[in-house]
């Protein structure tokens, strides 16, 4: 298969089959909060002008202001399509799954250069099977985004390098902008991006002015997003602070022995892949100078990256992505090692060995589907009813207090605006909550039948039952009138 264009239809065509699965599922799999906080401020893109700089939240009341989030172009591109075939959210799986295959091919563009044609084309073909890909890959996240530009910042980079092509230069700072911009930890490429201008030009690259630039250009254009949002409604962290706060690093021994015994193996390689991992690092290792310092530095970034991240890379699987180009790579250069290794048997064993390469190959794509299928399990399908019960009983503009620690969930499936809290636990000050979020207008309260509100002895639940009418009663949750027909006054603030 020497056409070029062939190799990518079919690079193309092993990403997007896998990640096909699960397509049409609603975004209450997991991970589902993350997925619904972009859902959320994409359709607020979709409904409210898409208007680029002025992203925004349901779950903040009637605040119609900036929200404090990443830089979004992914949410914005999801806005724009929103309408387009009625499909809504499902255009953030169409894209997510459309950035993941453009990964897979510049990925193979690049890595050609590095370690040969074959290789490289093996390296793509095993991208889009590698199980944190496989489901992070086709999410409503920017994290596909994200990946592609970080593969198309390095591609850009190498191209300045070789070619000395200042248009390359300036699609590195674009795209390892837009790479950080959407996701902060993907800080790490700007050392993959050291590594590889040193792997390529040696120390003439410490004499290149243009390759100094970029660090602080790139960092200045994150910069200057965060600090523009920083004054809007939390989403994500916006100042240093914010972002300590996540790490914990009492706890980093604890995490770092996780990263390397149990997520490296078992999302970004897989157990069966570990063969073609070990046999290509054997391989790069021993490899000339240059290649081993790119790779094997690359490695270094990421691993660094992973560990430095600490709780927030411990709670998030979608942290482990930017393993897998990586880890591609390796496997790509162990499996054509395998493959002319056993190319190189005689004729009986070589039949055995095939046969042996052939169930190791296959095993990658079976391990996957068996490690990561609860993924795709859905939960709380009542919500998918909850737009429908509150059209019933409410405007578009009432708000909603929600009983619900994920706190864009509720608000997203009733397609209204308000708040969420947990209204339980020994600390739960419900009561003084309801009171608060009533006095700022809240109209209406969303509440499972779990919890509390399954408990007959339970103060709280007993106390809305007697103070609120049910406006809207499903097997799974209830509404409850805060105001107006049915409302005793004064019932809720009595002592």
């Amino acid at each position: 298969m020497k056409n070029p264009f062939v190799k990518a239809a079919l690079v193309v065509l092993v990403s997007v089959l896998p990640h096909l699965f699960g397509i049409r599922s609603s975004m209450l799999d997991y991970h589902h909060n993350r997925q619904i906080n972009t859902a959320a401020i994409a359709r607020n893109y979709h409904e409210n002008g898409l208007r680029f700089l002025h992203p925004q939240i349901d779950w903040d009341g009637d605040n119609r202001g900036l929200a404090g989030t990443e830089f979004p172009l992914y949410m914005y591109l999801v806005g724009l399509f929103w309408g387009l075939g009625g499909l809504g959210d499902l255009w953030g799986r169409l894209l997510s799954i459309f950035f993941s295959a453009m990964t897979a091919v510049v990925l193979w563009r690049w890595l050609i250069s590095w370690i040969g044609e074959r290789p490289a084309f093996l390296a793509a073909l095993l991208f889009p099977i590698i199980p944190v890909e496989v489901y992070f890959g086709r999410t409503v996240q920017p994290e596909a985004l994200a990946l592609l530009c970080t593969v198309l910042s390095f591609w850009c980079l190498d191209l300045y390098l070789t070619r000395d092509s200042k248009a390359a230069w300036a699609g590195t700072w674009i795209f390892a902008s837009l790479a950080i911009g959407h996701k902060l930890p993907y800080a790490y490429l700007l050392g993959v991006l050291g590594v590889l201008a040193y792997a390529r030009k040696d120390r003439a690259s410490l004499r290149d002015p243009w390759l100094w630039t970029l660090p602080p250009l790139i960092a200045a254009s994150v910069f200057a997003w965060y600090k523009y949002v920083s004054y809007g409604v939390y989403v994500v962290p916006t100042s240093s602070s914010g972002i300590l706060n996540q790490l914990q690093y009492s706890r980093i021994l604890y995490y770092a022995k996780f990263q390397v015994l149990s997520r490296f193996p078992e999302i970004t390689v897989t157990w069966a892949g570990m063969a073609f991992w070990a046999t290509g690092a054997w391989c790069l290792w021993h490899h000339e100078t240059k290649l081993r310092l790119m790779l094997w530095g690359y490695l270094a970034c990421v691993f660094a990256h992973s560990i430095i991240g600490g709780a927030y890379m411990f709670h998030h699987e979608y942290t482990a992505l930017p393993y897998a180009p990586v880890n591609a790579a390796f496997m790509g250069v162990g499996l054509d090692l395998l493959l002319d290794a056993v190319a190189s048997f005689t004729e009986r064993r070589r039949t055995l060995a095939a046969v042996g390469l052939a169930v190791l190959v296959t095993s990658f794509p079976v391990y996957t589907f068996f490690r990561i299928k609860h993924w795709y399990r859905v939960k709380d399908l009542f919500l998918l009813r909850a737009e429908a019960a509150a059209d019933a009983v409410s405007s578009r503009d009432d708000l909603f207090l929600c009983n619900e620690w994920a706190s864009s969930t509720f608000p997203y499936y009733l397609h209204r605006r308000g708040w969420s809290v947990k209204m339980e636990g020994p600390d739960s000050k419900a009561k003084e909550w309801i009171s608060d979020k009533m006095r700022l207008g809240g109209e209406f309260l969303m509440t499972r039948r779990s919890g509390v509100f399954e408990d007959p002895t339970s103060p709280l639940a007993k106390r809305v039952r007697e103070c609120f009418p049910v406006a809207h009663s499903d097997p799974e949750f209830l509404i409850f009138r805060l105001s107006g027909d049915g409302v005793k006054p004064g019932c809720w603030e009595r002592p």
